[in-house]
């Protein structure tokens, strides 16, 4: 008599033949546990916040309101009409305004909601403030205007002095733009001399949606070699009045005297380009982002404000998504995947990775410590600076790999396992998400079933970065994916290989260990209670645990199992060459047989 088991169960390993599958590896396995080789089930999320805009929220983004990161009740959670929306906290150390960066994607949709289509920034204050904001636009205009400039008379026999001068505007954070145009004059330095300067203020268009605070003045100072830089002339920023007026500064500074003063460092430093998303935070306080497909921006380090074009470089393909890792940026495109690096922005370099794995999914794009994962129509890739890895084809095929359909993923991580739910999927949508892990046997690939309502329905995803932990944004709220403890657990399923025996044989005795975790709460079921009907669904209201038998791929029998290690008869008469078992449940259970006698059975 032959003798069934599994006492290490595994998940999918689709690439293989349901009859070729080790022993303890499953055709189906979904909400299930597997690491410790027990099968146990994934916990429900928790919700942890409704949102206000259930009908257009596509992504959110939390701020902790104090040190407890795990506080979601005290936090500020943010909704966008965007889901691919990018926030970024400020890089500067210790900012006195705690300011957040926003950068909208090509599918932002206008809810009415206040955010804006273009790059903004917000200190907290303002997030908070009822009703929120107000929010600025990234970037510091660039006046327009070249200064008026009235040289003082050369006085004989004092020599003649060519100057150039320029302004600067700037915010009330401090952040300076890049400078007017220029306007060189000739008259006598002094001392004692004034040359009359007319700035402008900025006009209403430039005001608007900005916090503009302030004016700089420029002008040269020509060392013995003929050299010309640029030093700020006054020290104090002259106040902004009517948009557009003139504003009339008297500069009787020697060039001893201005030479003491700072040295203009903004002649580069414009605003976001047109267009620009996908911002990431690189190392060294240097972001990274791209527009108009295939051009690949650095912002000046620590100065978010600034883009110069100059640092720019371009890809061969459409950019789908970046990916930032210390100094190294994944750009994964439609072709070909890229790396840039370089420590500061000035000297970044791009190189080409040698390998045909485009990204069909921007949600895909998942951040790890090994390096960027996402999804290419070949399989899930793992990009580093050492190239590119095909983790999944050593478990699944792409055509497996591509029904998943991950061109609508939203990904994270449970535990250390690359896990993608998908996007638009709802409770009548079987399955919601799947756990990929090339590194632990026991798993490579689990379905999740996360909804349980039938409104139901997932939105995105969301990586909380302060405290490394997964949401799911519902249609209705956010929930926290598999918190470590609480709540309930999901019901799960494992169905066994298709187990060939060297000829037909009746199996007649089922026998199953488990344990009942604390979540489970229910009233044990009895004898009495026990639920025979053969066309049973698995309740977890009244059920610890059911086993479905299949002999050549035709039901046999289904039994409820109520007792650790009861034994359970099996129908004579069933003599087949491939027998398969699967167990639906809440229990942890850690070993399954099946045999042709209880005797055997007994013996195993």
């Amino acid at each position: 008599m032959t003798t069934l088991g599994v006492a290490d169960f595994a998940g999918m390993l689709p690439v293989r033949d349901p009859t070729l599958l080790p022993d303890n590896y499953a055709q189906f396995a979904q909400n299930t546990w597997l690491f410790k080789g027990a099968i146990r089930g994934l916990r429900a999320s928790q919700p942890v916040y409704t949102l206000i805009r259930p009908l257009t929220t596509k992504q959110v983004y939390r701020i902790p309101l104090n040190e407890n990161l795990e506080d979601w009740t005290n936090s500020l959670w943010l909704e966008f009409p965007d889901p691919y929306m990018n926030v970024i906290r400020s890089p500067v150390v210790g900012d006195q305004y705690a300011r957040y960066y926003f950068f909208p994607s090509d599918q932002f949709i206008d809810d009415g909601s206040g955010w804006f289509s273009t790059p903004f920034y917000a200190p907290l204050s303002n997030l908070r403030a009822t009703p929120p904001g107000p929010y600025y636009l990234l970037g510091i205009p660039v006046p327009a205007t070249a200064p008026g400039v009235v040289p003082a008379p050369v006085v004989s026999p004092n020599p003649q002095e060519t100057r150039s001068y320029i302004y600067t505007y700037v915010s009330a954070y401090g952040e300076e733009g890049a400078p007017s145009p220029p306007t060189t004059a000739s008259g006598d330095p002094g001392p004692g001399t004034t040359w009359t300067i007319t700035v402008y203020s900025p006009s209403s268009a430039n005001l608007l949606n900005r916090n503009l605070s302030g004016i700089r003045i420029y002008r040269t100072v020509t060392d013995s070699s003929g050299n010309a830089e640029f030093f700020q002339v006054n020290t104090t920023n002259i106040p902004i009045t009517t948009p557009g007026a003139p504003i009339v500064y008297n500069d009787s500074q020697t060039a001893d005297q201005i030479t003491n003063n700072t040295v203009l460092n903004s002649t580069v430093y414009t605003g976001p380009p047109a267009g620009l998303q996908g911002v990431v935070m690189m190392a060294n306080g240097i972001m990274a982002g791209w527009t108009n497909e295939r051009e690949i921006w650095f912002s000046t380090a620590f100065l978010p404000h600034s883009w110069p074009a100059t640092y720019a470089l371009t890809v061969d393909y459409p950019t789908v998504a970046l990916n930032a890792i210390g100094s190294s940026l994944s750009v994964l495109t439609e072709g070909q995947p890229f790396i840039a690096t370089g420590t500061t922005p000035d000297t970044m370099t791009i190189g080409k990775v040698t390998a045909n794995e485009p990204c069909i999914g921007r949600g895909s794009v998942f951040a790890a410590g090994e390096g960027t994962y996402y999804a290419s129509p070949n399989g899930l890739i793992l990009l580093n600076t050492s190239g590119t890895i095909n983790v999944t084809q050593m478990f699944m095929e792409r055509e497996f790999f591509n029904s998943l359909t991950p061109n609508t993923w939203a990904a994270g991580r449970t535990g250390l396992s690359y896990t993608a739910f998908f996007k638009g999927s709802s409770s009548e949508i079987v399955p919601n998400g799947v756990i990929l892990d090339q590194l632990e046997k026991n798993v490579p690939a689990v379905y999740i079933q996360a909804l349980l309502e039938p409104s139901e329905k997932i939105v995105n995803l969301y990586w909380d970065e302060l405290s490394g932990q997964l949401f799911l944004v519902h249609n209705t709220d956010v929930r926290w994916w598999f918190a470590p403890s609480g709540g309930i657990l999901l019901s799960w399923v494992w169905k066994s290989k298709k187990f060939r025996l060297p000829k037909p044989e009746d199996m007649k005795a089922l026998k199953i260990h488990f344990n009942v975790p604390p979540e489970v709460t229910i009233t044990p079921p009895t004898p009495q209670t026990r639920n025979n009907n053969q066309s049973q669904v698995f309740d977890p209201t009244k059920q610890y645990l059911i086993a479905r038998i299949y002999a050549n791929g035709n039901p046999v029998v289904v039994r409820e199992i109520i007792t650790d290690g009861e034994v359970l008869l099996i129908p004579d008469g069933q003599k087949a060459t491939f027998w398969e078992i699967q167990l639906e449940g809440q229990v942890y259970v850690y070993m399954m047989k099946m045999a042709g006698s209880v005797k055997d059975l007994a013996k195993a």
